[in-house]
């Protein structure tokens, strides 16, 4: 394990904001019982290049000697080629020569130490929030890429420990900060290194919007344009927001805030779920069908991944932390009616097609530990195989209890548990089905055997003979496995180029989909058009619609009740 920052999330907790009051940087209150780390931050340009400056100030070990940490990676981004220009005053340093900027810093024994280093935009000036995002006139940043930290221990398990950190930002008076913890220039929380990291800061000009939901304020904070209205952007996320705590009937949240940026690339759209916050890239035109399911995804995180967190923080719980997440944004989005059925079917079906169809469909759980963030068919497939052994415990669960309880339950379960981990998940299923889940886990699970839907019999499943695609390589930000013979061979694309954009507005992550032909841009602003071929018929579970009598079949099956403390 890396001494960077782990690649996980920490559980939310409540934490009081004051605004700094005292001319020193380090300050003896409040919170002087614990170490103190105290930042600032200044946007600066030099020959144009848009950069944030960073002073880091912390009192140095009793030792004399104190290892300062820097970004590295996190969730698949490399922070290393955004640092820059690292010094130290009143002390030297010397690099640790481990492949990253950490650095070892030599100071009188408990000395005041200020560490500077600067923050560049990356190359690709992508709008990807895990990013550090450096711009004229923005600065978007969750703590992984931003804070370095000393490390006042010699294992992992400090980086839990109580620090009093200090914020402050020297912005120019039009521009407002607003953080995970509150909105203003000037912050003093009680944290950990561990929940710097999970936390996001963001400076900007303009102003934000505030909201009450679910009596609870939430702000908004927009960047680029949106063919969708402000106030249409504001209402998708209200209805996420609130459906997804009156399920678990939670609203113990003090503060959020809602950030989305507009992304160029219109094939491209992402977010994640910070400390109370989420923070999405979304293309000017996106669908408000897409902008409700990708606010309603990151949402859900503040349960599966926050309030309910795995004891496995890495890949290893994926199918449940994402395909059960994805699962949960549809369903809840059926149930209160904000998703057609309509559209409804058209998700469950394409996410079955992509499942059934995945050239890695059967890659066991240990494969995507390791292939997460190296191969793109890996990424994916917890997100599908959660979402369908969603689908799959949920009939198991009704079945056993006569329709009584269904999936709902083991997540609310959870929920009072306040943690997950495969273990506590079976205990949990047992409690409804008696006979357990141990087999269906390990085969479908952690042997990636392929999840079998057949026996559902309450719902329209139907064994559909369903067209897929041969792009003609396998298709990634990064072209591998070209066929010399195929159509894109022919139009010039070679193994090593690197995808910048689709241009002809479709969605490339569903490869059953026969276009015709496919017009992409290459990062060396080539343009390639080509038609893939079709592959022969395969079957492959879908929801079918003969009548509308199953209409009402599909809806009362994916259904909810409120929900109920005990069985």
């Amino acid at each position: 394990m890396k001494n960077s920052i782990p690649n996980f999330l920490v559980t939310c907790f409540a934490v009081g904001l004051s605004i700094l009051t005292t001319r020193s940087i380090l300050g003896s209150e409040p919170l002087c019982d614990i170490p103190c780390v105290a930042y600032s931050f200044k946007p600066q340009v030099d020959n144009g290049n848009h950069h944030l400056s960073v002073a880091l100030t912390f009192k140095g070990t009793s030792a004399g000697q104190t290892l300062v940490v820097f970004p590295d990676v996190w969730a698949g981004v490399d922070y290393k080629p955004q640092i820059r220009n690292i010094h130290v005053n009143n002390a030297t340093m010397a690099p640790c020569n481990n492949g990253k900027h950490d650095q070892l810093v030599t100071h009188l024994p408990n000395a005041e130490i200020t560490v500077n280093y600067e923050i560049h935009q990356q190359q690709e000036n992508s709008s990807n929030v895990k990013y550090a995002i450096i711009r004229r006139d923005l600065i978007h940043a969750p703590g992984y890429g931003l804070g370095a930290f000393p490390m006042y221990g010699q294992t992992l398990e400090c980086l839990s420990d109580p620090i009093k950190f200090i914020f402050k930002w020297m912005v120019p008076e039009t521009w407002q900060v607003m953080t995970s913890y509150g909105v203003g220039s000037a912050q003093t929380i009680r944290g950990s290194f561990l929940k710097l990291g999970h936390s996001l800061f963001i400076a900007r000009e303009t102003k934000l919007c505030l909201r009450e939901i679910c009596h609870k304020p939430i702000y908004f904070s927009f960047h680029g344009e949106f063919d969708l209205s402000e106030e249409e952007l504001i209402e998708h996320a209200s209805k996420s927001i609130s459906k997804e705590r009156s399920f678990f009937n939670d609203y113990d949240f003090s503060y959020y805030l809602i950030s989305l940026i507009e992304e160029s690339d219109t094939s491209f759209q992402g977010g994640t779920c910070l400390e109370n916050c989420t923070a999405c890239y979304i293309p000017k035109s996106i669908s408000k069908k897409d902008l409700y399911l990708l606010l309603s995804h990151e949402n859900f995180h503040n349960w599966t991944g926050e309030k309910i967190k795995p004891s496995d923080q890495g890949q290893g719980v994926a199918w449940w932390k994402e395909g059960f997440t994805d699962y949960y944004s549809r369903v809840l989005g059926l149930r209160t009616g904000d998703l057609s059925l309509s559209d409804f079917i058209d998700e469950v079906n394409q996410i079955l097609r992509n499942y059934y169809f995945s050239p890695v469909r059967n890659a066991p759980n240990e494969r995507i530990k390791i292939d997460c963030w190296d191969n793109k068919d890996v990424q994916k497939l917890p997100y599908q195989r959660g979402f369908v052994f969603a689908i799959y415990l949920n009939d198991l669960i009704k079945e056993s209890t006569s329709g009584q309880c269904s999936l709902d339950n083991v997540m609310w379960d959870l929920f009072d548990k306040r943690h997950f981990s495969t273990g506590i998940f079976k205990d949990i299923v047992t409690k409804y089905i008696p006979k357990g889940i141990d087999s269906e886990m390990k085969h479908y699970i952690e042997n990636g055997e392929t999840i079998d839907l057949s026996g559902i019999k309450e719902l329209p499943l139907e064994d559909k003979g369903i067209e897929s695609i041969d792009y003609g390589f396998t298709w990634a930000e990064t072209i591998t496995d070209i066929d010399s013979c195929s159509s894109a061979y022919g139009a010039g694309l070679r193994n090593g180029d690197k995808i910048k954009a689709r241009l002809n507005g479709e969605n490339w992550d569903f490869n059953y989909d026969p276009s015709c032909e496919i017009l992409i841009q290459l990062k060396d602003e080539r343009k390639i058009a080509f038609s893939p071929k079709k592959r022969d018929l395969a079957p492959c579970p879908q929801l079918i619609l003969h009548n509308p009598s199953l209409e009402e079949k599909v809806t009362q099956w994916f259904g909810g009740k409120d929900r109920i403390d005990s069985f």
